[in-house]
């Protein structure tokens, strides 16, 4: 047999080999892990998911156009190939989870809620006032109107509501980039900046007296 004949059967087997591997991935179902990131956020982990998390991922599955079967138990089964890439099902079950938690979220009185207007989308977080839609388009119409050096539309907002010593209505503002801010993350709760930088600011707004009071970088931690 010739070099070339060696060479070229060769080939042909490397294909076939290929090709079995990626049919045997995408035809093998294995049970769904949940994946998440370790504390240091350097480590993948299976860790157990909240309620709601098996119907919230099927509408994730469905949303990713990824097949998937339900076996005996009733567990979700996925492709070996898409089981294999541990980033994707990481970014799945992340996905799965923040929708379960909204759901979750939607049945606890004085949960959050969100209010958009022009150039805004904000959080609202009840604590010790209640805080409507309403306030905040008085304040983001104080705040930007005050404002004349950072791009407003660039950041989400949080709103935290409290009387001041006066039992004046009053809410701090917290800013985050939507570049650097997971939109999830950020309907949870108030986030924890180490060095917010520009990409983080606080302002604050006398809703009684319709006053601006501040507007600055800042950081948290």
């Amino acid at each position: 047999m010739s070099t070339y004949l060696k060479i070229s059967l060769i080939i042909v087997c490397m294909a076939a080999a290929v090709g079995w591997r990626s049919y045997h991935m995408s035809t093998t179902f294995v049970a769904y892990q949940p994946l998440g990131l370790d504390a240091r956020r350097t480590t993948h982990v299976i860790y157990s998911p909240i309620a709601d998390f098996r119907k919230c991922l099927l509408l994730v599955l469905d949303n990713y156009h990824i097949k998937y079967k339900i076996d005996d138990w009733d567990w979700i089964n996925i492709p070996l190939k898409v089981d294999r890439d541990t980033a994707l099902v990481r970014e799945l079950t992340q996905k799965a989870d923040d929708i379960a938690w909204v759901y979750d979220h939607t049945k606890h009185p004085n949960a959050s809620f969100l209010c958009k207007g022009a150039g805004y989308v904000a959080v609202v977080f009840q604590d010790s006032i209640n805080v409507t839609c309403e306030d905040v388009q008085i304040a983001e119409q104080i705040l930007q109107g005050a404002n004349t050096k950072h791009q407003l539309s660039k950041f989400y907002r949080q709103y935290f509501g409290y009387l001041n010593e006066k039992g004046e209505r009053c809410v701090d503002i917290d800013l985050y980039s939507k570049t650097d801010c997971d939109y999830f993350r950020f309907l949870k709760g108030r986030l924890i900046m180490e060095d917010g930088g520009n990409g983080f600011l606080h302002a604050g707004i006398n809703l009684t007296r319709k006053h601006f009071e501040e507007i600055i970088p800042s950081s948290k931690g």
